[in-house]
């Protein structure tokens, strides 16, 4: 068995496991996954045949111009222009071909940077916490693999094959490494400086997901909603700082659509030049204006990254707070420095997002939506469209309208259509359902859009300004840590009617029936909450963790260093803090006395305590005995005479060396050596006896040495 046979077997196991997260981050497709885990199983298979018959240095050539038409087309046609992918394929092509040619000592060293610029990739594109496991493995592989090249460069110095390769007890280091390097991570992750961006994003559908969720967009057909409902996944979380107003039912805007034709709602095209779309800048606060009214509560949001850069905000929400905030913005190159609103009220960040978004939400005590008049003037005739509205729709809303105002004439046909029409979704997908007059006098069943969408016909036949509005309605109590959970299964659609006097007021023609509502709780219900849980901590402290939380890390060890100094003052005693005394004055003297000033807590009782905590804890460390600390005592000892370089000295031949020197020591010194390399080589742990007769045998070597 010869030792490159093993390396080879190495770096094949090694090449197989690097590229693991790709496909599932969509980095690299699956077919081009299978296509290299077989050209690795043909090296391995091969490799374990010990053959021989290695790729020659000219057939890498051929290969390597062959790869470039590949490569230029991957590039240009199939990526686009994008960079990622067509370097990640080349890198798994030139692994695969460079582990069919290895054959000089040099070329392992090739393979694992190139399995570690694989690993780069994977790791730099996946965002789900299930990479936390793929390092901790890659990283036990990657020491287990150095190790043993250690081992077999040592033994190849003195045989070029073996009948069988000696298995060198690695597991508590490898143990101890890897934990070492887990717990050194933590302190740098905190304190290293926060990069801009992930230094590699991957579109990632699956382990490492960034797509974009809740897919509104600028168009929608009459089952949008009904089809975004169908999805579990998690569009944001909630959590209310302070109890919310009263009346508050979690009602998050994200898209308003305006015209109506062939059964298909849309936006009308919206400018900048015209006014019609702002961008909102910070008030004195810090804090961004959506509408009049006090705040009365609080609601942070988590929400992740919509189509169309858009942000989901409460229609009762009256401030924003993005975060993270100005400065980090400047540093970090995050949001934070402008948000676009249009005259909807629908806003949207300045650039694209592929993590967590992050802001807060002041909470008005009003019940309708005030987003647009406050801040963008507003032409309410824009929103009375004739498009789908036809006579039976027009005479049947004046019907049942009646007269009067038109918030009383509104309330009419949102009560009509809830009370007297039945909710249901197995109209989605079917061009029967789609149709506003079908639903409205033959099935009188539908979805939500249908009801919305009537209803915005309906008012808009009589006069009075109406939009369909979607957007999330209702949310999911977590009770491990009392957030808010928002799926998107709570997608809704419901209607914004222009009163006079009042604003945009909402209006929701859905029956109680079909609106969002949560899962009943149950042993299921209460796992995906835990899981959910430990992805809402993963978002908060690992993804989204900058420079803000740095700061505030670095200002609470001030204070507990602060405080814990504060024990140690000998100088003030401990009690309720009181006013400060009048000042006073001297005698004979109309100026008051100088004021004492307080000195500064001292700090040499602290760090004394701390230098006498580390020097407790090296002093333990040194009297931790074993083998391996008696044998390189003695050969210090032997060592400590000139002329003696005993470093590459075998253990054997240093006894040997110690006995002729000291032949009234040779006994217990040759069996201190036995003990060690026993210890050390022979994977014996030894008892408490027999440490303890480990340090008799140093102490008489030692002490007949000076004899």
């Amino acid at each position: 068995m010869t030792f490159g046979r093993e390396k080879r077997l190495l770096l094949g196991a090694l090449a197989m496991l690097a590229p693991l997260p790709l496909p599932f981050n969509e980095v690299v497709s699956w077919p081009a996954i299978i296509i290299f885990s077989t050209a690795v199983l043909l090296f391995l298979r091969r490799a374990s045949l010990d053959t021989g018959g290695w790729l020659p240095n000219w057939a890498l050539n051929v290969l390597a111009l062959a790869y470039l038409p590949v490569f230029f087309l991957d590039f240009t046609a199939f990526w686009r222009g994008r960079v990622l992918q067509p370097v990640v394929h080349l890198l798994l092509f030139a692994l695969a071909v460079k582990l069919f040619a290895l054959k000089r000592e040099k070329d392992k060293w090739h393979i694992l940077v190139v399995v570690f610029f694989v690993f780069l990739a994977a790791t730099g594109s996946s965002v789900h916490p299930s990479v936390v496991l793929y390092i901790v493995t890659f990283l036990a592989g990657s020491m287990l693999l150095l190790s043993r090249f250690v081992g077999f460069e040592m033994l190849s110095r003195h045989v070029r094959r073996a009948p069988q390769v000696d298995r060198i007890p690695l597991r508590g280091f490898i143990t101890g490494s890897v934990v070492f390097a887990i717990v050194a991570s933590i302190p740098l992750f905190v304190l290293m400086p926060r990069l801009r961006s992930p230094y590699v994003v991957g579109p990632g559908g699956g382990y490492g997901s960034l797509t974009q969720v809740a897919s509104f967009q600028d168009s929608m057909r009459l089952d949008g909603i009904g089809r975004i409902r169908g999805s579990r996944a998690v569009a944001m979380r909630l959590t209310y700082e302070t109890p919310p107003p009263a009346g508050h039912d979690t009602r998050i805007k994200v898209m308003t659509y305006d015209l109506f034709e062939n059964d298909e709602w849309a936006r009308r095209e919206r400018r900048i030049e015209t006014g019609e779309i702002r961008m909102l800048s910070r008030q004195a606060d810090g804090m961004y204006p959506l509408g009049p009214g006090e705040v009365s509560s609080w609601v942070g949001v988590w929400m992740q990254p919509f189509e169309g850069r858009r942000l989901g905000i409460p229609v009762d929400g009256v401030q924003l707070d993005m975060i993270p905030s100005a400065i980090e913005s400047f540093v970090t190159g995050s949001t934070g420095g402008g948000v676009l609103i249009d005259d909807a009220g629908i806003m949207r960040l300045p650039f694209s997002r592929s993590s967590m978004v992050r802001y807060r939400v002041g909470l008005g005590s009003r019940s309708t939506v005030a987003f647009s008049s406050p801040l963008i003037p507003v032409d309410p005739s824009l929103d009375v469209d004739n498009g789908g509205i036809t006579r039976p729709i027009a005479n049947f809303a004046a019907q049942v309208m009646g007269q009067g105002g038109d918030l009383d004439r509104a309330r009419r046909a949102e009560q009509h259509l809830a009370e007297n029409l039945e909710y249901t979704t197995e109209l989605i997908g079917t061009p029967a359902g789609e149709r506003i007059e079908t639903f409205l006098f033959d099935t009188q069943r539908g979805h939500c859009e249908l009801f919305a969408s009537s209803m915005v016909l309906m008012l808009r036949s009589q006069g009075i300004p109406s939009r369909l509005a979607t957007g999330f309605l209702g949310a999911e109590f977590n009770p491990i840590e009392g957030y808010f959970i928002v799926r998107q299964s709570n997608a809704h659609a419901w209607v914004e009617a222009w009163i006079e006097g009042v604003g945009w007021a909402v209006f929701d023609p859905t029956p109680p029936a079909g609106r969002p509502v949560a899962s009943p709780q149950g042993i299921g219900q209460l796992a995906a909450q835990l899981y959910d849980y430990l992805i809402f901590r993963w978002d908060r402290y690992i993804l989204t963790y900058g420079l803000a939380d740095q700061v505030g890390i670095a200002s609470s060890l001030r204070d507990l260093w602060q405080m814990v100094s504060g024990w140690f003052d000998s100088d003030e005693e401990t009690g309720p803090v009181v006013a400060p005394a009048p000042a006073i004055t001297s005698p004979g003297s109309e100026e008051p006395a100088p004021e004492q000033q307080a000195e500064p807590a001292p700090w040499w009782p602290l760090t004394l305590v701390l230098l006498v905590a580390c020097g407790v804890f090296f002093w333990h460390q040194r009297r931790r005995f074993d083998a391996a600390h008696a044998y390189l005592r003695l050969r210090s000892r032997l060592q400590a005479d000139p002329g003696r370089q005993l470093e590459s000295v075998p253990p054997l031949e240093v006894a040997d060396r110690f006995a002729r020197s000291f032949p009234h020591a040779a006994e217990p010194s040759r069996e201190l050596v036995q003990i060690y390399l026993a210890e050390s080589f022979g994977g014996r742990e030894l008892t408490a006896e027999e440490l303890q007769h480990v340090r008799q045998l140093l102490r008489r070597a030692l002490s007949r040495r000076a004899a």
